[in-house]
């Protein structure tokens, strides 16, 4: 009952996954020639004869097709000829889409577009999967590097790691080198996360092989801070460690780079940490954190404060430790910063259990636990093994168990307002 155009637009439009806004449908389904007028009104008479959904929730145009639809409408494409064009334009599309992005996921509009992106989520999906299917290990490699921080940020660590395996095992990829630098530094920082030592250094090395010979001083200063990260947390490496990120600091200072030397001021301050230098630890944290706020980059000043924290507990001050964990919570949970948000869970255990409220310690660490596991933050047990606890024993009938189970089967909203409640509101630190 569809004229030619309006078949070839919904046609069309089944290579979105869960739906897409305007800015990536005219393109990606257009010209108006093609479809027997101007896209969107054409959208709006398909979603009028109820072949598509309007969406109102989101704040600009939306449009959704369901599952039957979209499958019947999918054969359409298929055998009009117009599959292979049409998924590659939704690739570009949305590949401009992550790159745009990434530029934005560090200061105060990071959580509009981390939550652009789950929007999107399911379109990235198919992206890559037609990439990885056509064997383009270049764009592959470009929508992979531009997307791993918003696996990491919003918990997808499992499925992330996974892509960025099947995209460097694409027969190309080595023949793009500077895309694959990036997708090696993608894949090193989700096997990172995940507390995968041994592939996060193996990963990085490799960027650092690759340019050290370039005689690119800021991708060789980059490639030094993600290289020594590894071997800040290993006893053996860590003297390894501190060189490598003198070197990039040093790099980053002569390209008057401040990203850069925040970065490696925090990158610097784990070494110590990790070798129990606490007191060197804590003033480094101090400088990240007042140098991220200054450049308004709530990521760094988020994990800075939770690292000073850290130190701060660890030499005995409790309270600042517990302005710095509250200030860091506040920010990722405002963010939607997933492994930052159950890092924060756990350090309020310990000051809990500092506190002697060993039934909130539990329910947090439980929470803690559940949402560790969902997200694939396995460096939470790195952290939660070095967080030092006050030792006492656990009486039978004491309840912890039970609130164990109730921490679990919170949600991490409820967590966070949780370990929230009565904390102080203060900033830990200046600048």
């Amino acid at each position: 009952m569809l004229d030619e155009g309006a078949r070839r637009l919904l046609a069309r439009f089944s290579v979105f996954a869960r739906g897409g806004n305007l800015e990536q449908v005219e393109p990606v389904c257009g010209p108006a020639v093609d479809v027997g007028g101007d896209v969107v009104d054409s959208l709006d008479q398909l979603a009028d004869q109820s072949l598509l959904r309007r969406i109102p929730e989101f704040d600009e145009p939306r449009f959704l097709m369901l599952q039957t639809i979209r499958e019947f409408a999918g054969e359409r494409l298929e055998e009009g000829g117009e599959g292979a064009m049409i998924r590659d334009r939704h690739l570009e599309a949305f590949l401009a889409l992550a790159q745009t992005a990434q530029e934005h996921l560090f200061g105060s509009q990071r959580k509009a577009w981390l939550d652009r992106l789950d929007a999107d989520h399911d379109n990235f999906r198919v992206a890559l999967e037609w990439c990885v299917a056509q064997g383009d290990a270049l764009r592959a490699m470009r929508l992979g590097a531009s997307l791993w921080r918003y696996w990491q940020m919003r918990g997808h660590l499992h499925e992330g790691r996974r892509r960025m395996a099947q995209i460097l095992a694409l027969p190309t990829s080595r023949a793009f080198p500077s895309e694959r630098l990036a997708a090696l530094e993608a894949a090193g920082g989700l096997a990172y996360w995940q507390a995968d030592m041994d592939d996060a250094q193996r990963l990085y090395d490799e960027c650092v092989e690759m340019t050290r010979p370039l005689g690119d001083h800021r991708a060789l200063a980059n490639a030094l801070y993600n290289a020594a990260f590894p071997r800040t947390v290993s006893a053996r490496a860590i003297d390894e460690a501190k060189p490598m990120m003198t070197e990039a600091f040093e790099l980053f200072r002569q390209l008057g780079d401040d990203e850069g030397l925040a970065r490696t001021l925090w990158g610097m301050g784990l070494a110590f940490y990790y070798g129990g230098d606490y007191s060197s630890a804590l003033p480094i944290f101090e400088e990240a954190g007042a140098l991220n706020r200054k450049l308004d980059n709530r990521f760094g000043l988020a994990w800075s404060l939770h690292m000073l924290g850290l130190s701060a507990y660890a030499l005995g001050d409790i309270e600042r430790a517990r302005k710095a964990f509250t200030e860091a919570l506040q920010l990722f949970e405002a963010d939607g910063d997933v492994p930052g948000l159950v890092f924060q869970l756990d350090n309020f255990a310990a000051l809990a259990d500092h506190d002697g409220d060993h039934l909130r310690a539990a329910r947090l660490s439980g929470a803690a636990l559940v949402h560790q596991a969902s997200s694939g933050a396995g460096l939470g047990q790195l952290v939660r093994d070095q967080l030092p606890r006050p030792h006492r024993e656990r009486l039978p009938g004491s309840g912890e168990a039970t609130a164990f189970a109730e921490g679990q089967a919170m949600t991490r909203a409820k967590a966070a307002a949780y370990a929230l409640e009565g904390a102080v509101t203060t900033p830990a630190s200046g600048g």
